[in-house]
């Protein structure tokens, strides 16, 4: 009996700790309420988050401006620089941007700062992939931005003093008791301590308000502070110019913990250089992008991570010269937290693809290319592009637009008899065929071009009858998609100079074109292609994806696939978060779960986090896309044909559960996750079964005495 009464203690022991949270087994683990923070860089005009595990980034909106600093809620600070001068002073804005809005507020500038500070010649500066950047600090109570200023001097041996901006007062003020040279300072958030670099005599200084500098032992390139006072800076040991070479002399370089005097401590790192630097929330993990200001030619630029004891060093991946604005700052999307694994490609179907005036037939089991016409005179009329091929409801017949017979007009092609008809000899461009789910074939007919200010063109149908019918002129900018939603109305996409503009044929559905928008020096890009889905509930818009008035990174454009729901128009789009760049054009599989996008060669620079032209198929519960063409621009899905559509309603519908969602941005600011919730309550049914069917045996073997109290402490002394 005793030896029965250990076992079954024992028993009950183990199952507690079967029961007990996971979260009590990983270090430094958030709880359950407490969202992780992930890190994120900037390229390029796009914000991207690092996904560790998967050893990849997710862009997840555009790039806030260069150099901003995060402060409390949705709020960004940076320096806005501008080209204009006045008496060799250049002007400066500090702004506050909100990252939700978009907006941009500023706060104060060169006109207050040198009024009061009258013997300040400039703000300092330092250039990145060759655009400077005025480094700003948020201090430790957030109500102020610091940042240094200089006074005239020659060259680098001007004097620089530090400041602090009043984020309340919208005052300036100096900070006394440190002063640097006219070099690059890492300013810390509590303004009492500094860095600087002088470049000239490759050395460095630890500088503290009212007191002595402390020379370092080599110059530092970044500089990561810890809220115990101590440091981590990235060394790099090279020789003064002032001193000549030295016969022999090897550079090195090293990522190095300081203590707080500003003396070395130990070599996390040897032997690699960091131009940015930034510390987990925990301050257990140093995150750094490889640098080579000393022109030694060792290593590309790469992001790296190491656990701050300088054990599991790990590339992490390449990244952008540009790449910038490295923080461990913005909370994880659950999905992020998961593995990404790829869905399966359709297999049903087949993609009508344009490329160099030829129509092929991308066939999705085979993967095989077959050409439809290849005359090369299929595209378009327009200044902007807008060729577009489309299918009919049944998917037997194709339209396109040739110039064969000198002008564009629109072509039938019957697949099953491959015959082409001409619908309308007019002789005025025709262009942009779009069918209407009865058939009825819609085209656009140019009319008039007002050169620099948009045509004049109509819209005309034509019925599955066989009859031609021209609606009443209108003027516009140039239409470069035409989408129909019935046999009287169509989305239009058009275009001019460097604005496109989207009416969704929906009149409650409006695109807001001042939100999603890039700055040009023309104007403002806007929409550049949109597709309703099939059913007609959702539409896919590929729109520029920018904040509206930031030139930080100077006419940089992007864009991105949003997904309108218009059952619910003042709901905010979803975005998928697509490693792409310049998408050109889009069109929806007949499920409405995937999106083919094409590219634009011309445009496309390959790097990191581009594509090269072709086509990919996006799953919208997954985001990330996967090529199935090398080329082809302006596709069109062809619809299923009854027996593929049957075959596809008896596949049985498998969810992928370890997929990133196309919600980034939303579940960036909450979220569950779901299945993870459904194992942990199933596991933890199982421990209380299996926890009471233990309390049942042990009373029966110790009966009612014993046996009953040990169960009343069981039961309350767990609840506790």
């Amino acid at each position: 009996m005793p030896l029965m009464l250990v076992w079954l203690l024992l028993g009950l022991i183990g199952l507690e700790g079967a029961t007990s949270s996971p979260y009590h087994t990983v270090a430094h683990a958030a709880q359950p309420n407490q969202q992780a923070l992930g890190l994120v860089y900037s390229s390029a005009g796009r914000h991207y988050m690092v996904d560790l595990a998967q050893q990849r980034s997710v862009p997840i909106g555009p790039a806030p401006p260069r150099g901003s600093v995060r402060g409390s809620g949705a709020s960004l600070f940076s320096i806005k620089l501008s080209d204009t001068h006045q008496a060799e002073r250049p002007f400066f804005t500090i702004v506050q941007t909100d990252a939700e809005s978009r907006q941009i507020t500023e706060l104060g500038g060169h006109d207050s700062f040198y009024a009061q500070f009258p013997e300040i010649l400039h703000l300092y500066t330092y250039t990145h992939a060759e655009m400077p950047l005025a480094p700003l600090v948020l201090s430790s109570d957030g109500r102020h931005v610091l940042f240094t200023a200089c006074y005239p001097g020659m060259g680098e041996s001007a004097i620089c003093d530090p400041f602090q901006f009043d984020l309340i007062t919208q005052t300036f003020s100096r900070l006394e008791g440190m002063r640097f040279y006219d070099t690059r300072t890492w300013l810390n958030p509590d303004g009492e301590r500094a860095l600087d670099a002088w470049k000239l005599a490759c050395s460095g200084q630890f500088v503290r308000t009212n007191q002595e500098a402390v020379l370092l032992s080599g110059m530092p390139t970044s500089v990561a502070w810890l809220d115990d006072q101590r440091f981590v800076y990235s060394r790099y040991v090279c020789e003064s110019i002032f001193t000549g070479p030295t016969p022999g002399f090897e550079p090195s370089y090293d990522l190095v913990l300081a203590a707080t005097d500003g003396s070395d401590e130990r070599v996390l790192v040897s032997g690699m250089l960091a131009r940015e630097l930034t510390l987990a929330p925990d301050q257990e993990q140093l995150a750094f992008i490889t640098s080579d200001p000393g022109m030694l030619g060792r290593d590309s630029d790469a992001l790296w991570v190491v656990n701050f004891d300088g054990s599991n060093l790990r590339r992490i991946m390449d990244v952008p010269e540009d790449a910038t604005d490295l923080r461990w700052d913005m909370p994880v999307p659950p999905t992020m937290q998961r593995d990404v694994t790829a869905p399966t490609l359709p297999t049903f179907g087949a993609i009508a693809y344009l490329h160099e005036g030829n129509i092929s037939l991308l066939d999705l089991a085979t993967g095989q290319s077959t050409p439809l016409v290849n005359d090369g005179s299929v595209g378009s009329p327009g200044m902007y592009g807008g060729a577009q091929v489309a299918w009919s409801p049944d998917g037997q017949q194709l339209a396109y637009a040739s110039n064969r017979a000198g002008d564009y007009d629109i072509y039938l092609l019957d697949l099953a008899t491959e015959t082409e008809t001409p619908i309308s000899t007019d002789p005025q461009d025709e262009f942009l065929p779009t069918f209407a789910p009865d058939g009825t074939l819609l085209f656009v007919r140019i009319l008039a071009v007002e050169e620099g200010s948009g045509v004049t063109w109509s819209l005309i149908r034509y019925t599955p009858d066989g009859e031609l019918s021209a609606d009443a002129p209108q003027a516009t900018r140039e239409p470069i998609r035409l989408d129909a939603l019935d046999s009287e109305s169509a989305a239009l996409v058009s275009y001019s100079r460097v604005f496109g503009y989207l009416d969704s044929g929906a009149p409650e559905l409006v695109w807001d074109h001042d939100y999603y928008a890039c700055p040009s020096p023309g104007g403002v890009g806007q929409v550049f292609d949109a597709q309703w889905s099939h059913d007609k509930r959702r539409l896919a818009v590929l729109a520029a994806d920018c904040w509206p008035t930031d030139t930080s990174w100077r006419w940089q454009w992007n864009n991105a696939i949003f997904l309108v729901d218009p059952s619910d128009p003042s709901a905010p789009p979803q975005r998928l978060p697509l490693n792409h760049g310049w998408l050109t054009a889009l069109a929806w599989a007949p499920d409405g779960a995937w999106l083919v996008v094409a590219q634009d060669a011309e445009v496309v620079h390959t790097g990191p986090g581009m594509r090269p032209e072709g086509l990919w198929l996006i799953n919208l519960e997954a985001g990330e896309g996967q090529q199935i063409s090398p080329i082809g621009q302006r596709p069109a899905w062809r619809p299923l044909t009854p027996e593929q559509a049957m075959a596809l309603e008896a596949t049985p519908n498998v969810q992928p559960t370890d997929i990133l969602s196309p919600t980034v941005e939303r579940e960036a600011a909450g979220g569950s996750l779901a299945s993870d919730t459904s194992q942990n309550t199933t596991a933890q049914l199982g421990d209380q079964f299996a926890l009471a069917a233990a309390i049942f045996v042990f009373v029966i073997v110790m009966g009612s005495g014993i046996g009953v109290g040990l169960l009343i402490w069981l039961l309350v002394g767990r609840r506790k």
